[in-house]
């Protein structure tokens, strides 16, 4: 009877453990590598253009305050077009505005807020007609990002949610 040349070799005996060994490190490292990716493709929201009739509304601070003196800004073509500063009740008002525009509100200390939006009645999409209220955050939450609401209840919500008040 003749014997294989590698049959007393590393291979023949051991290579089912390590190949198993093998496999559940490369399985564990492909996971790994998976939620990370899902994980940071999570933190990038796509936000649809918000469609408003008319561009006014409220800046806030993440606790509710009104932020006074703080421009508000509509650029068009990368270029700012309309700019204005808030009132002693953090509000603006741009009634000339039509078309495509990104709002823009930035604070020193403050995270930014832009956001696409599209007015007037050619726009295609249900018109909001009511104010809009931007929150903004500050930048010591990394996970934080400065928000615009259509909805005065959905704000107030997000208000109370913040400051921990469920007033």
């Amino acid at each position: 009877m003749k014997r294989s040349a590698l049959s007393g070799s590393i291979f023949t005996r051991s290579a089912g453990p390590r190949l198993r060994c093998f496999l559940s490190i490369g399985l564990i490292a492909a996971c790994t590598f998976a939620l990370a990716a899902q994980s940071a493709q999570s933190q990038f929201k796509y936000l649809k253009p918000l469609h408003l009739a008319h561009v006014y509304g409220y800046v806030f601070d993440e606790s509710g305050k009104p932020l006074v003196g703080i421009q508000v800004v509509l650029a068009s073509g990368g270029l700012p077009s309309l700019a204005m500063n808030t009132d002693d009740k953090g509000y603006f008002d741009f009634p000339e505005a039509k078309g495509e525009y990104l709002l823009h509100v930035k604070i020193p200390g403050l995270v930014f807020m832009d956001r696409q939006i599209i007015v007037g009645s050619g726009s295609g999409g249900q018109l909001n007609r009511g104010p809009v209220y931007v929150m903004m955050r500050s930048p010591k939450c990394k996970e934080c990002t400065s928000e615009v609401f259509t909805n005065k209840k959905l704000f107030e919500q997000t208000i109370r949610e913040t400051t921990g008040n469920q007033d």
